[in-house]
């Protein structure tokens, strides 16, 4: 029982000591927490390209896409170019159709910036 404990215990900065064995296979304290793993798989994910690939797709998410101008004309184009009356349609179909008459503004707006 004594080896055993010991094995998966082993006092408490056992886990701060932690180095690879000369092969690069860790020893058996890192398959016995998971926390340790945790740790040197993030570490190697925050010095590798991934992180900086992570950062820069969420830097491109928060880059606004339109400027308020464009919105603004978008839902002026969307409110002249629809002729039909909320109650002929309902109001469902109404909104999906003012939805696409915005999309459709703000595309041709990107497609000429690019």
């Amino acid at each position: 029982m004594g080896k055993t404990k010991q094995l998966l215990y082993d006092g408490p900065d056992g886990f701060n000591d932690w180095k690879p064995d000369s092969d690069g296979v860790p020893d058996d304290r890192w398959f016995m927490n998971p926390d340790v793993r945790f740790d040197a798989e993030y570490q190697e994910w925050y010095d590798g390209e991934g992180y900086i690939s992570f950062v820069n797709d969420e830097i491109d998410i928060a880059k606004p896409k339109y400027s308020d101008g464009e919105v603004v004309d978008a839902l002026k184009y969307a409110s002249n170019s629809i002729i039909i009356d909320v109650s002929e349609v309902g109001k469902e179909v109404y909104e999906k159709l003012f939805s696409e008459k915005i999309m459709e503004y703000l595309n041709k707006s990107y497609e000429q910036k690019t």
